[in-house]
């Protein structure tokens, strides 16, 4: 079972976005399915350093994808592929920090934008206090129990 606490859909919003990067894509087949379960429209953005690592977006049909080195979609990174995030009423995302940053940036102030962090888990019970996360306030949040998907607005970053 996995740690921590996972994306929260709220039906309603239209149509969403899920943006991976590198091994961030994983997660995102599994709430691509709960979407189409639920009937929400979605579109799947993945993000890869070269088209080696991209071999997975086989798994996402109708998938854009970016590799950095450009070797397979566009040259850049996942939100180079997927242009503007207007109009998305939900968007979902897993990968890197400095990813997850850039698509909190890119969300509209009225969407919901939940983040998925990958930071490592040392006990997966809180104890280790290993994984936190910093959040607005000047606190940190421990990933593996209040996480490890968060509202973007919540994340310090």
């Amino acid at each position: 079972m996995p740690l921590g606490k996972g994306f929260g859909i709220e039906p309603g919003l239209g149509r969403a976005a899920l943006l991976g990067g590198g091994i961030g894509v994983a997660p995102l087949k599994i709430l691509g399915r709960r979407l189409d379960a639920m009937g929400i429209p979605h579109d799947a953005f993945l993000g890869f350093a070269d088209a080696r690592s991209s071999v997975v977006a086989r798994e996402f049909p109708g998938a854009e994808v970016a590799t950095m080195d450009g070797s397979v979609g566009t040259h850049g990174t996942v939100l180079d592929a997927a242009g503007t995030l207007e109009g998305y009423g939900a968007i979902y995302s897993c990968g890197p920090n400095p990813m997850l940053a850039a698509v909190k940036l890119a969300a509209a102030d009225n969407t919901l934008c939940q983040l998925s962090v990958e930071e490592r888990m040392g006990c997966g019970n809180g104890s280790c206090n290993g994984c936190v996360v910093p959040v607005r306030g000047g606190n940190y949040v421990r990933s593996c129990v209040d996480g490890p998907v968060f509202r973007a607005e919540v994340l310090a970053w």
